[in-house]
């Protein structure tokens, strides 16, 4: 089960009128706003942050999602965080 805008904008403390823009293509998030959503899915603040500084192909999201889905992850920040990684590669 993935989590809900409502639910990530409540983990991140980011507006689920900004996730719904973020996720549609209509809006880029800040480094700020990447922090933010890394910390309400539990994962280091840099993550995307770096992660968004490198052009990504399909092909990279794929071997991305390899080394992440073993972590030790719940599996709605897992859903959350590939539903996050696709957005990743449209916005690139």
């Amino acid at each position: 089960m993935g989590l809900t805008q409502r639910q990530l904008s409540e983990r991140s403390k980011v507006g689920v009128v900004q996730i719904c823009k973020y996720e549609k293509g209509k809006a880029h998030p800040s480094e700020k706003v990447l922090i933010k959503i890394a910390q309400g899915l539990e994962l280091p603040d840099k993550y995307f942050v770096d992660f968004e500084k490198t052009q990504i192909s399909d092909i990279d999201l794929h071997l991305i999602w390899d080394q992440v889905k073993n972590k030790n992850l719940s599996a709605e920040n897992k859903s959350a965080l590939y539903s996050f990684l696709k957005i990743m590669v449209q916005i690139n």
